[in-house]
C-alpha cells in the first residue's frame, strides 16, 4: 500500500521511515498486527470480537494529524503513506515539545 504496489519503492520508504515516531504505535497487540496490510491492522479483532487493531480506542491511535487538509488518525485514515508518516511525526513532535518545553521557552 505504501508505494502503490511498487515493491522496490516500498522497501526504500520502509527503510527510511519505519522508525520515525509517526510510524510507531504502542499496543499490547503489536504481535497480532505484525506485517498485516494496513486496513487489516486497523480493523483487527480477537476471537471474542474485541477490537485489537487501530480502532481499539487507544489515544495514540486517535491522535490527529492532517493529510490533504483533512484531519484524520490511525483509526480513520483509509491508507498509510509516506505523507501520513511525515504528517503524523510532525504533529507528534509538536505535541511532545509543547508538553515538555521548559518555562520561558
Amino acid at each position: 500500500m505504501i508505494a502503490n504496489g511498487n515493491k522496490v519503492e516500498a522497501g526504500k520508504i520502509q527503510q527510511e521511515y519505519v522508525h520515525l515516531l509517526g510510524n510507531l504505535t504502542l499496543s499490547a497487540y503489536n504481535p497480532n498486527l505484525s506485517n498485516k496490510p494496513f486496513l487489516e491492522k486497523q480493523n483487527l479483532t480477537d476471537k471474542s470480537g474485541n477490537k485489537i487493531g487501530y480502532k481499539n480506542g487507544l489515544s495514540l491511535n486517535n491522535f490527529e494529524f492532517e493529510i490533504d487538509s483533512e484531519t484524520t488518525n490511525l483509526a480513520k485514515i483509509d491508507k498509510w503513506t509516506k505523507e501520513s508518516i511525515i504528517s503524523r511525526t510532525e504533529k507528534m513532535v509538536e505535541k511532545i515539545v509543547e508538553i515538555f518545553k521548559f518555562e520561558n521557552e
